[in-house]
């Protein structure tokens, strides 16, 4: 399975990483080019197909971040990289003591330093893989600024228009996941998020971390008036992200990011808003373990017409089968963002950074060392939202079985016989 890469790989390894990444983008790159074609012969502009060139950056490599930001600190950090790998002074054996509570200040504020390049380093390299032409693009205008400055706004208005349509459609169909589940929510959630947020029983009580009692009465009231000790922002162990929205104090990683409004927004924005009807389950958690019936096509719905034979989004984005971590974290924040009641795009909410949030969660994925326990739970994670976003995907992995099982038959019955006509 391919996926964005977890880890900072070896200078020397970056130019298979991007090589790896593009491959999986095949679909967008063809789309883009009929894009274009099509803009040239109705005699529309670049600009539109740069547009389209960049509605996956948000999803895929950064949900706010500045491109042109990106691209100078990746820039920057690769030669500093560079140059401390032929001077032999890069030390990564800080970065597997993260967590370690004997740690002086400044050797976390290492870390965290080294965390954050990582960061970028890895949304400068996705970026390139995402938009294949942007390399080209650079050095074709590199001594037009101001052409190259219309490139990269065409790329940010892509990227940020499909921001804006994803947190709209996940808003919107909050109202039947919420509305027709057990949580039963009064008054009842509306496309008008007004009546949403933390003043809302239900989505006030999802907002929240799980170290809060939100049933207690009086604990609701201090966090409703932004109480100093009880902050909304004290982690992002928020209940929304638990499998059915409840979560152990004492052990945060079981269940976490298994909610079943996530994988339900995962499918409205990487599927089809079909595949994500109905209220979420919390008997049955949708997810691998009991993933959705096929829905049984009606006369009604039996003719193929031309609309439903369009590729969906995680296939022009080439992750049919696949989820990256940027991809969760993207879907985490614009579905907490969904309950807050705020109608547009903003960085924030009662203390909550919204960017904080998308690289805390990122990194929960992309910072473990390989060969550790927090490695494993990451990968594992990955691999239980594929198969919870994609149950009826039948690739590689799938197919591979038989043609093993076959061969190994074929191997035993052919040794077998090889061994009868020896004793004769």
């Amino acid at each position: 399975m391919t996926q964005a890469p977890t880890t900072v790989p070896a200078l020397d390894q970056q130019a298979a990483v991007i090589a790896s990444l593009q491959q999986t983008i095949t679909e967008l790159q063809a789309q883009s080019l009929i894009q274009n074609s099509r803009k040239r012969r109705r005699g529309g502009n670049a600009p539109a197909g740069t547009q389209h060139s960049g509605r996956p950056i948000r999803r895929l490599v950064s949900i706010n971040a500045d491109i042109f930001t990106i691209l100078v600190d990746g820039q920057r950090i690769y030669r500093e990289r560079k140059a401390a790998e032929d001077d032999g002074d890069i030390d990564d054996d800080l970065l597997g003591l993260a967590d370690n509570a004997a740690l002086t200040d400044e050797e976390r504020k290492i870390i965290e330093t080294r965390q954050m390049e990582d960061r970028r380093l890895n949304e400068y390299i996705t970026l390139h893989a995402v938009v294949p032409t942007l390399e080209n693009k650079r050095r074709e205008l590199k001594d037009k600024p101001e052409e190259l400055a219309e490139f990269i706004k065409a790329l940010s208005k892509g990227a940020n228009d499909t921001r804006s349509t994803d947190l709209t459609n996940v808003k919107n169909w909050m109202v039947d996941w919420l509305n027709d589940s057990k949580l039963s929510p009064e008054p009842r959630l509306t496309k008008d998020v007004s009546n949403r947020g933390i003043k809302h029983d239900v989505c006030g009580g999802l907002m929240t971390p799980i170290q809060y009692d939100w049933d207690n009465e009086e604990v609701r009231d201090k966090i409703r008036h932004n109480d100093a000790q009880f902050p909304l922002s004290i982690s992002f162990f928020f209940r929304l992200f638990y499998r059915n929205f409840r979560g152990d104090v004492n052990n945060v990683d079981e269940g976490f990011l298994k909610s079943p409004l996530l994988i339900k927004a995962a499918k409205m924005i990487l599927t089809s808003p079909s595949s994500a009807t109905g209220g979420v389950q919390l008997s049955d958690d949708e997810g691998p373990e009991n993933p959705p019936e096929k829905r049984q096509h009606t006369d009604e719905h039996a003719v193929t017409t031309k609309r439903n034979l369009r590729k969906n989004n995680a296939a022009i984005m080439g992750l049919d089968g696949k989820i990256t971590p940027r991809l969760i974290a993207y879907i985490c924040v614009l579905t907490w963002f969904s309950l807050s009641g705020v109608d547009w795009w903003r960085d924030s909410y009662m203390g909550v950074s919204f960017h904080a949030l998308y690289d805390w969660i990122v990194d929960y994925f992309e910072s473990p060392k390989d060969g550790t326990v927090e490695k494993k739970i990451a990968d594992d994670l990955l691999a239980w939202w594929v198969r919870a976003v994609f149950p009826h995907y039948r690739g590689v992995a799938s197919q591979s079985t038989p043609v093993t099982n076959s061969n190994n038959i074929l191997a035993q019955q052919r040794r077998a016989r090889a061994r009868a006509q020896t004793t004769f």
